[in-house]
C-alpha cells in the first residue's frame, strides 16, 4: 500500500450538518494532495498573503527531493546555497506537507539561532492557518515552539483521535530536545551555524580538561617589579610636568592638581609598595575627569602595544565584550574565528549571564572567560528575545587581530546594502579587514558602517578608514601649542567613495570613533542613526615614563572645518535620525537601527 493510499480519517470535528458526499471529497482532496506536493503546495499554502509560488532556483531542489523519494520512499538532501533563494520557505512547505497530511509523523526544525527559529515557526503556522477548512488538521494545542495535530477533546479522542502529527520547532542551542520521539522529518536550517560543544583543539586532546574553581581568578596577572621610593618619585615627576606642560587644558580640567600630586608625594615617602603606587597613579590621572587620559603600568604597555599591532595572544574562549554592569552580564560585540567561542555556538549581541557558576553581576567576574589553557567554561548565555542556554567550551590560545563583521542585509526590493560592524580603532587591521569586506562585497547601492559600542583607538586607524569614503581637510586638532589638520587622501574600494552611506552611533561611540562619525556626517558624506555619542574627541598623547609604563594624556580636542561650532567634546556626535537601542537587546534581524536604515536608503 502506498503512503497516498492510507486510510484518510477525516481530522476535524464533522458538524452534523456536514453530509456524507462532503466528508468523501474532503477525503479524495487530501488523497490528491498526499500524491502531489505541488499541487498542494500552489493551492494551499500561502507566504504572508500571498500565495505560494515556485521560484525557478527552487525546482532543482524539489526535483532532487522527488528523485529520492521515487526512487527509494524518502529524501535526505543538504543544500549549499546563497542566501534568500528560497530554500527554507520550500523545506518549510514539505514539513506542513507531510505532518498536516498524514498520521503520526514528528516534524523537527532547528535554527542555528532563537530569531532564526521563530521565523520558521511563524512559516508553518502561517500554513496552517491558511488551509482550507475541510482539509485543516483538528490541533490538540498550538504553542510559540509546538504544532500539535490531535483531537483536543478528551471525550472523543478516542474515537477521533485526529492526525497524532506534530511540528516542533527549536534553536540548536537548546539541549536533548531530539530526545524521547521518533523523527519522521528534519528540516535543519543554518546547520554550517549549529554549535559545536564537543570541539576540542587539538593542542588540549591529550590533556584532561580542568575545571577552575568558582571564586577563583582565571586571569594570572604578574606583580609589577618593585620599585625604590626614588624610583616611584621620578614617575611621578614624569606624569605632573607632561601635564603641566602638555595637558589640553590649562586649568587642568577645573582640578586641584596641585594638592592631589603633593597628597600622593607624601604618600610615596611614607611608603607604599609597587601595586598601591601604580594604582594611586592611576586613581590621580583619573581624577582629571577628563574620562580620557589614563596611565598604563609596564605589563598593560605590552598588552596595548599587541592590540594596536592585531597580534592578540591569550588564552581564553575569544571574544570581544562589553560589561553592562545594571544588568549583571556581558554583551558580546565580536567573536574570533575558529575560537571555543565559535564553536560553541557563541553570537554576536549574545549575552553571558554566568561564568563557571559566578554571576556577572560579581565585579570583575567576566575575566574568568579567559583561564588556564585547555580548561573547561560553563557558561549560561541567552540571545535578545530568546531562552537561556547553557554553552560549554574548551580554552585554548587566542591569536590574531579582533574581528571587523561584515555581511549583505537582507532587503525586499533587491538592492544591495552592505553592512560592517567595527568594534574598537584600537585594532591595527581593522582598515585592512574592512577593505577587504568592501572588496568582497563589489558595488553596493548603500553601506552601513557600525559604530555603535566602539570606544576609539588610534589614528593610525581613523586615517585610513575615513580615506575610504572621503578625502580633504576635515578638521583641525586644536592644543595649548596651535593646531594641526587632518588631512585625508582618498584611497576607496569599489564604489566606496561615492556609495550612499549611513553610519550607526551610539552613547558608547567614543573619541576616534565620534570623529570618524562625526566628520563623514559634517562633510555631508554620510547619515548618522542611533544616538548621542559619548562626547569625548580629545586625542591622547603617550609619554613614557621611567619604570617603562606610560602616560596617555589629553592633549588636543578635534574640531571639524566644516561645522567648528559643533562643540562634540561636550554634547558629544548628534544623530540626523534618533533610535534608541541596547545592543544587548537585539540581534542583527531585530535590530531597529538597521531597519531605520534601510527605510532612508528606501527614501534616497
Amino acid at each position: 500500500m502506498s503512503e497516498a493510499e492510507i486510510p484518510v480519517t477525516l481530522t476535524r470535528t464533522v458538524d452534523t450538518g456536514v453530509v456524507l458526499g462532503e466528508a468523501q471529497q474532503s477525503a479524495q482532496k487530501i488523497v490528491r494532495y498526499r500524491r502531489d506536493f505541488r499541487a498542494f503546495a500552489s493551492e494551499q499554502l500561502r507566504i504572508g498573503d500571498n500565495p505560494f509560488n515556485f521560484w525557478p532556483c527552487q525546482i532543482p531542489l524539489l526535483e532532487s527531493i522527488e528523485r529520492q523519494f521515487e526512487a527509494r520512499g524518502f529524501a535526505r538532501c543538504v543544500w549549499l546555497k546563497a542566501r534568500q533563494v528560497g530554500a527554507s520557505t520550500l523545506a518549510e512547505s514539505l514539513v506542513a506537507w507531510r505532518t498536516m497530511l498524514w498520521p503520526h509523523v514528528n516534524a523537527l526544525v532547528l535554527a542555528d539561532q532563537a530569531e532564526r527559529a521563530r521565523t520558521l515557526f511563524e512559516i508553518s503556522r502561517t500554513f496552517y492557518d491558511h488551509l482550507d477548512d475541510d482539509i485543516r488538521p483538528v490541533g490538540r494545542y498550538i504553542t510559540k515552539r509546538e504544532l500539535v495535530f490531535a483531537n483536543p477533546s478528551q471525550a472523543t479522542r478516542k474515537h477521533d483521535p485526529g492526525l497524532r502529527s506534530r511540528i516542533v520547532v527549536e534553536s540548536a542551542h537548546k539541549k536533548n530536545i531530539a530526545i524521547g520521539a521518533n523523527w519522521q522529518v528534519a528540516h535543519l536550517s543554518e546547520c554550517a551555524r549549529f554549535p559545536d560543544p564537543a570541539f576540542v583543539p587539538p593542542e588540549c586532546a591529550d590533556t584532561p580538561a580542568i575545571t577552575v574553581a568558582s571564586g577563583v581568578s582565571d586571569t594570572t596577572i604578574a606583580a609589577p617589579a618593585p620599585l625604590t621610593t626614588d624610583q616611584q618619585l621620578d614617575v611621578l615627576n614624569g606624569v605632573d610636568n607632561a601635564v603641566r606642560d602638555q595637558y589640553v587644558y590649562p586649568d587642568f580640567n577645573g582640578t586641584d592638581w596641585d594638592s592631589a600630586v603633593a597628597a600622593l608625594a607624601s604618600r610615596v615617602e611614607a611608603g607604599i609598595d609597587a601595586a598601591a603606587f601604580y594604582q594611586a597613579i592611576d586613581e590621580l590621572v583619573a581624577s582629571l575627569g577628563d574620562d580620557h587620559s589614563y596611565h598604563e603600568s609596564p605589563a598593560e604597555v605590552i598588552a596595548g602595544e599587541a592590540e594596536l599591532a592585531a597580534t592578540h595572544d591569550y588564552v581564553g574562549i575569544g571574544s570581544m565584550v562589553l560589561p553592562v554592569q545594571d544588568k549583571g552580564l556581558v554583551t558580546v560585540l565580536a567573536v574570533f574565528p575558529g575560537s571555543a567561542a565559535e564553536h560553541a555556538g557563541l553570537q554576536i549581541h549574545d549575552n553571558i549571564h554566568v561564568i563557571d557558576g559566578v554571576p556577572l553581576t560579581e565585579p570583575g567576574a567576566y575575566t574568568k572567560l579567559r583561564g588556564p589553557e585547555c580548561s573547561l567554561i560553563v557558561m549560561e548565555v541567552s540571545s535578545p528575545g530568546g531562552s537561556d542556554r547553557v554553552l560549554t567550551a574548551i580554552r585554548f590560545r587566542v591569536e590574531g587581530g579582533i574581528p571587523v563583521t561584515s555581511r549583505l542585509v537582507p532587503t525586499e526590493d533587491g538592492t544591495k546594502i552592505g553592512y560592517i560592524l567595527i568594534p574598537t580603532l584600537a585594532d591595527g587591521s581593522a582598515d585592512d579587514q574592512a577593505r577587504a569586506a568592501l572588496e568582497g562585497f563589489g558595488e553596493l547601492d548603500g553601506l552601513i558602517l557600525d559604530l555603535r559600542v566602539n570606544g576609539g583607538g588610534s589614528s593610525s586607524v581613523l586615517v585610513p578608514l575615513l580615506a575610504l569614503f572621503n578625502s580633504g581637510t576635515l578638521g583641525d586638532f586644536v592644543s595649548r601649542d596651535g593646531t594641526r589638520p587632518l588631512e585625508i587622501a582618498a584611497d576607496g574600494v569599489q564604489n566606496s567613495q561615492t556609495v550612499p552611506l549611513i553610519v550607526l552611533i551610539d552613547e558608547d561611540t567614543e573619541s576616534y570613533a565620534e570623529v570618524l562619525a562625526g566628520t563623514l556626517s559634517a562633510e555631508g558624506r554620510a547619515v548618522l542613526i542611533g544616538e548621542t555619542s559619548q562626547g569625548n574627541v580629545e586625542t591622547l598623547t603617550g609619554y613614557e615614563l621611567e619604570d617603562g609604563s606610560k602616560l596617555w594624556l589629553a592633549h588636543e580636542t578635534f574640531v571639524p572645518r566644516a561645522d567648528p561650532g559643533a562643540g562634540w567634546e561636550r554634547s558629544g556626535v548628534v544623530p540626523d535620525v534618533v533610535v534608541a537601542s541596547a545592543w544587548e537587546e537585539f540581534t542583527f534581524e531585530t535590530d531597529p537601527a538597521i531597519e531605520a536604515a534601510l527605510e532612508v536608503f528606501a527614501a534616497g
